[in-house]
């Protein structure tokens, strides 16, 4: 099974090399004058799309990186969750089993009484 965290690095290299990326392609390509004309706009709108990525990819996987100790405390209060769930289950089901008794009560006070059929003669 792959650890998470090497997930993480992974995306963090590739944010970088984006970034890396972005800032050859504006140094050589746009201030050094080799994209003219339409290139011109086009290596404008690549180099931001890059830097965004992979400032993008680099941020979220350094959060996540970050973050491991906010999870473990988040893992300790799931247990006591769990435990009010399973109380709200049972009550829900204690409504339940009420509920049908209180039918059968009165469906028993029905069957006691004479019913009109309509064929009184």
């Amino acid at each position: 099974m792959r650890s998470p965290n090497s997930s993480n690095v992974l995306q963090i290299v590739a944010g970088v090399y984006l970034i890396y990326l972005a800032y050859k392609l504006f140094t050589e390509g746009i201030l050094q004058g080799e994209m003219t004309g339409g290139m011109f706009f086009v290596g404008i709108i690549a180099s931001a799309v890059f830097v965004v990525l992979g400032g993008i990819f680099a941020g979220k996987s350094l959060y996540q990186m970050m973050r491991p100790q906010d999870e473990e405390e988040s893992l300790e209060e799931t247990p006591a969750e769990e435990e009010n769930a399973a109380e709200a289950l049972s009550a829900q089901e204690d409504l339940q089993t009420a509920q049908p008794e209180a039918g059968e009560e009165a469906a028993s006070e029905e069957t006691d009484s004479p019913a009109d059929t309509g064929s009184g003669e």
